[in-house]
């Protein structure tokens, strides 16, 4: 799976002194990227590959991957104010078997369609 997240952060104003004088110019960057590649593997092993496609988990995903980054950035009074999700690809063969159980659900719903509604005209036919 390859994902592509971004992280839109930046440094409480009252923190950038203490922050530059001991970590340094590049702080953000080195304490930002380092829990952020932790946290997205964190949450992305978490789910199934059939999950990553549906709204609702990238969502949660997306909710889940702000919250963990804010409580670990925080003590360094970084502020975190976004982390969307820009970009999923899965493998092939995984992406064409996901696709193909899809249309099987699909189709089998469609048939339990076409299943009740015979059912609810034979019970029409009979009340007449």
């Amino acid at each position: 799976v390859h994902l592509e997240a971004a992280a839109l952060f930046h440094l409480a104003p009252d923190r950038a002194p203490e922050m530059y004088r001991t970590v340094g110019m590049d702080a953000l960057d080195r304490i930002v990227a380092a829990n952020f590649h932790s946290v997205i593997r964190e949450i992305t092993s978490a789910h199934d590959a059939k999950a990553l496609y549906t709204a609702k988990t990238r969502l949660e995903m997306t909710t889940d991957l702000k919250g963990n980054l804010q409580k670990l950035v925080a003590s360094w009074g970084i502020i975190v104010e976004d982390t969307p999700l820009k970009k999923l690809e899965l493998p092939e063969s995984l992406q064409h078997a996901i696709e193909d159980k899809l249309l099987a659900e699909q189709a089998a719903e469609k048939m339990q369609f076409i299943l009740d509604k015979e059912r609810q005209e034979a019970e029409r036919k009979k009340i007449e």
